[in-house]
């Protein structure tokens, strides 16, 4: 659960498919705990099984494949890169089964 600015989080979610169509989804509430929003926040990938909130509070998600790559998530749509994930060095350029 990611923390945001006006008191709501957003619950963050690896999700798992063989085809290319998995990825990180955000589930957003408001302070009081109403749903706000349900959003992609990194799409074709394949197989995110490993993830995890860092102490800056972006997701990480990591491809359980043998080209597989970890990616940070920024799920505040207040930072400026909301809707680029960024591919870590943890995947190496061949990538790596996580």
């Amino acid at each position: 659960v990611a923390p945001l600015p006006d008191g709501g989080y957003v619950y963050v979610s690896n999700s798992e498919d063989d085809t290319g169509k998995a990825g990180v989804f955000g589930l957003y509430f408001d302070k009081d705990g109403g749903i706000t929003n349900y959003k992609a926040l990194l799409t074709g990938t394949t197989w995110n099984c490993g993830g995890g909130m860092t102490p800056w509070d972006t997701w990480i998600s990591c491809e359980e494949t043998s080209t597989g790559q970890c990616w940070q998530v920024e799920p505040n749509p207040d930072k400026p890169h909301h809707n680029t994930p960024k591919k870590t060095l943890l995947g190496g350029p061949k990538g790596g089964n996580y």
